[in-house]
């Protein structure tokens, strides 16, 4: 009876785990779609709030003047600071990497917080928190204007460079008049031509010495001429030989099949007797 009571327990617990799943399926659903639909919420929040900054940075861009503020808080910069000032400056990330002279991926890390600016390009941050925007476009302008200048100055120095290089190059690459002189010379002397025709001439002879040692004898020929008739009469003699065993074969087992006939037959006509003889004598 323990045993069956044990039997009913577990049966039970099995069924109530088994509903609980599903009732669980349900709402693990339901809660990834919910934590999904926050998510999203929270992104718009974000956009909304930086648009809300980027509307109201004009009407307090005065106000917000580093004389204004404490000296403790012009000294704080973190990650939301550095991407709050980008945005009330209106620039993006190259933009503020060409002020800053830095590169841009260091500007994306330094607002994910991954990494922090140095102590020169910190103080060039705080540097442009007390500027208002006129001052920012004529900053980018003049930048972007030695930037353009620089890359016109380099780029015919980098031709030239090249064009130097390739004229160094060629004539180093270019074979020297006084080997071409030798190559033409060693060409067209007559000893040279002399020399390979000899040893083609002695090549031909030697092959005409060693061709009819290598040629079979006459001798060998006649005997394969004399063997060749021999064989070929045994051959068909052989053929010949079972050819006629086979008929004989054949012509033995002729009157036994003819006997088996025989009695097929005989059966046959014993089994209509008995037919004729059934009829009759119903």
């Amino acid at each position: 009876m323990s045993n069956i009571g044990q039997i009913f327990k577990d049966e039970i617990l099995r069924l109530s785990r088994k509903e609980v799943r599903t009732a669980i399926k349900n709402l693990t659903a339901a809660m990834q779609e919910l934590k999904r639909q926050n998510a999203f919420l929270k992104k718009e929040i974000a956009g909304l709030q930086r648009q809300l900054v980027v509307r109201e940075a004009p009407n307090h861009s005065d106000a917000e003047s580093p004389a204004s503020l404490p000296q403790e808080k012009q000294k704080r910069l973190g990650a939301s600071g550095i991407l709050k000032l980008r945005t009330r400056l209106g620039l993006n990330r190259q933009e503020m990497a060409l002020l800053l002279d830095v590169n841009p991926n260091s500007i994306f890390l330094w607002e994910r917080a991954k990494s922090k600016p140095r102590a020169a390009t910190r103080s060039r941050i705080i540097e442009l928190r007390a500027k208002t925007r006129t001052e920012i476009t004529a900053m980018l302008a003049e930048k972007k204007a030695v930037a353009v200048s620089e890359k016109k100055a380099v780029a015919p120095a980098t031709a030239t460079a090249a064009e130097q290089e390739k004229e160094a190059v060629a004539p180093a690459a270019a074979p020297a008049p006084a080997a071409k002189q030798e190559k033409k010379a060693a060409a067209t002397a007559p000893v040279a031509k002399q020399e390979k025709k000899a040893a083609a001439t002695t090549a031909k002879q030697e092959k005409k010495a060693v061709a009819p040692a290598t040629a079979p004898a006459p001798a060998a020929k006649q005997e394969k001429k004399a063997v060749a008739p021999a064989t070929a009469t045994v051959a068909k003699q052989e053929k010949k030989a079972v050819a006629t065993v086979a008929k004989q074969e054949k012509k033995a087992v002729a009157p036994a099949t003819a006997a088996k006939q025989e009695k097929k037959t005989a059966a046959s006509a014993g089994k209509q007797k008995k037919k004729t003889v059934a009829d009759t004598s119903k």
